[in-house]
C-alpha cells in the first residue's frame, strides 16, 4: 500500500484528490495539509469525507510529510 499525501486539501483540486485516493485499494492517505491556524480534523472541515478522511489537517511541513508518506 502506497502512502500519500495532499498538499493543499482545501482547495477543489485538493478536496477532488482526497475523493479519488480515499477511494483508491491501493492507496493509503497519511498525510493532509493546509492553512489552517490550528490543526484540524479534515472531515470535521469536510463532511462529506466522514469515515474515508479522518486525519488530522495542519500546515505543510515537509520533515513531517516524508516521514509519513512514501
Amino acid at each position: 500500500m502506497l502512502k500519500t499525501a495532499v498538499i493543499g486539501c482545501t482547495g477543489y483540486s485538493g478536496q477532488e484528490l482526497v475523493d479519488i485516493l480515499a477511494s483508491h485499494p491501493g492507496v493509503e492517505l497519511a498525510c493532509l495539509t493546509a492553512r489552517f491556524d490550528e490543526p484540524t480534523v479534515y472531515s470535521d472541515v469536510y463532511p462529506r469525507f466522514k469515515g474515508r478522511a479522518d486525519l488530522v489537517c495542519d500546515r505543510l511541513e515537509a520533515s513531517k510529510v516524508s516521514e509519513k508518506c512514501d
